[in-house]
């Protein structure tokens, strides 16, 4: 399966307070991240952290959380993850690469649909069947379009556990059942 999260900010004690995370501290804001993504993510499992994996950490530190995760981890560069520690992830075999953006097809219930993911918000290309995921922003964000959504799947939106492929192209099967006519009249 493949899973997808972002925004965890491992050891940022801050972030607590700012997004509104509810736990008592940074140890068990840690401690319910990891455990949760090693609950649902399995050791043949792909993962995709798309940014701010954690923050003001030691390379040590980071590769000591990062052997302790399962699944194939993919990262996507968020504004807090620093290039030598991705770079040193990938290097020791903890992450399979690390990139800005990256885009792939998935097949699902005899349709193909077109995942794009980055940090930063962006607005689903022209074609159908197009998801956009991202991070970043901290607020529940799901935009819809006749071409496709882009969804935050950082944590603070999505209960703190990585997030499913299905449970997303099922969310955009659901949401996705409308159309623009020239009937509709928008005052």
């Amino acid at each position: 399966m493949i899973y997808f999260t972002a925004d965890t900010h491992i050891s940022h004690k801050n972030i607590i307070e700012f997004c509104g995370r509810p736990f008592n501290d940074v140890h068990s804001m840690n401690k319910h991240i990891t455990e949760s993504w090693n609950k649902i993510v399995g050791p043949d499992d792909e993962i995709y952290h798309l940014g701010d994996f954690s923050f003001s950490m030691t390379k040590k530190n980071v590769r000591h959380v990062m052997g302790m995760l399962n699944g194939k981890k993919y990262i996507i560069k968020g504004n807090h993850d620093r290039t030598n520690i991705l770079n040193n992830l990938q290097n020791s075999g903890l992450i399979e690469w690390w990139k800005y953006c990256h885009d792939f097809y998935y097949d699902y219930d005899n349709k193909q649909y077109h995942i794009i993911l980055s940090h930063y918000p962006h607005y689903p290309i022209k074609g159908s069947n197009v998801i956009c995921l991202f991070g970043h922003i901290h607020q529940h964000t799901i935009v819809d379009n006749i071409n496709g959504i882009m969804l935050n799947v950082g944590v603070d939106n999505v209960g703190y556990d990585p997030i499913s492929i299905v449970s997303i192209i099922e969310y955009y099967k659901n949401n996705m059942n409308y159309h623009y006519t020239k009937d509709v009249v928008v005052s």
